[in-house]
């Protein structure tokens, strides 16, 4: 999808904001009204199907005690730390009991990272989400991912990156086998050869108008069969030059 054309779903995102606060909101909707507005979003989208147990009457288990299994605010500060290290003079890891690492301080990520004796790469397999500070970078360069970095987190579903990045460098996230959604920061202006290479769950990639190359093989084993969309904040003609090397059609899954 390109910047250019978010217009044209907009009217489709108003249903869809509309079903969801009914959806969020029971106690205030009305059955009635919850059966037009379903009317309504079907004959826009046909392929759209509604569940109605989404939605109950308000009046309907008005006093039933509900539990849900959404680990928000309160599982969060709930956490846990369950590991911590240094990884540079004024960089710090943490990992907590929901699988959420972060990289907080200011400075580099040392390189020889790996012969540390609190190694954050030791918890690579209890990481489902990975959140690198503003303040964080790699090496000696402050503004890139380095080489095989967080390569082989193969629970890692979600990467929070800091706005400062311009390069994610060769094989980065190689082998992340779960990861499904990845958010190009706005930036980003290179991303290397293999820097997503193995990812195979991988169905969402946004990618900013910051983008000035995409190496032919930054995607690469089996994620184009995984893929299912990119987002591109620039125009068309932006993304055909960017894309122009890749050795599939990037261009099937706007």
């Amino acid at each position: 999808m390109y910047g250019e054309s978010h217009d044209l779903i907009k009217p489709i995102d108003e249903w869809l904001e509309r079903l969801y606060l009914a959806a969020d909101s029971v106690e205030c909707v009305s059955t009635g009204y919850y059966s037009s507005l379903k009317t309504e979003l079907e004959a826009s989208v046909k392929h759209l199907t509604v569940d109605d147990a989404a939605v109950k009457d308000p009046d309907d288990g008005k006093n039933d005690e509900t539990e849900t299994d959404n680990p928000s605010k309160d599982d969060q500060d709930s956490a846990t730390i369950v590991a911590s290290g240094k990884c540079g003079d004024n960089i710090k890891w943490e990992l907590d009991s929901l699988g959420t690492m972060t990289f907080s301080g200011y400075g580099a990520i040392h390189t020889d990272h790996f012969s540390d004796s609190d190694r954050y790469n030791d918890y690579a397999d209890k990481v489902k989400r990975l959140v690198i500070g503003e303040n964080v970078f790699f090496g000696e360069g402050e503004d890139f991912i380095v080489t095989n970095v967080f390569s082989d987190f193969s629970n890692l579903e979600k990467v929070e990156l800091p706005s400062s990045l311009t390069l994610i460098s060769d094989s980065a996230f190689m082998d992340c086998a779960s990861l499904s959604e990845i958010i190009i920061p706005n930036g980003v202006e290179y991303i290397d050869f293999w820097a997503f290479n193995g990812c195979i769950s991988l169905k969402t990639v946004h990618i900013p108008d910051s983008i000035i190359q995409i190496h032919p093989d930054a995607f690469t084993g089996k994620v184009v069969d995984s893929l299912e969309y990119i987002t591109y904040d620039g125009t068309k003609e932006d993304w055909e030059a960017v894309t122009g090397g890749i050795r599939w059609n990037a261009s099937d899954f706007l």
